[in-house]
């Protein structure tokens, strides 16, 4: 099976998906990790709480 990978540049940290951009990148990087995707994501935090689950 092939590698496949992606970097993924998002402007908001998506977790906790609680409105609209945020919500709809946590669920495509979440499908995407289902198929077997390996990513690698790298985002801005533009000013929310940290997140310790990430």
């Amino acid at each position: 099976m092939e590698d496949r990978r992606l970097h993924i540049v998002c402007h908001d940290v998506p977790y906790p998906p609680d409105y609209g951009g945020v919500f709809d990148l946590y669920y495509k990087i979440r499908t995407l990790h289902e198929e077997g995707i390996k990513m690698h994501l790298h985002c801005f935090t533009s000013g929310r709480e940290e997140q310790p689950i990430l």
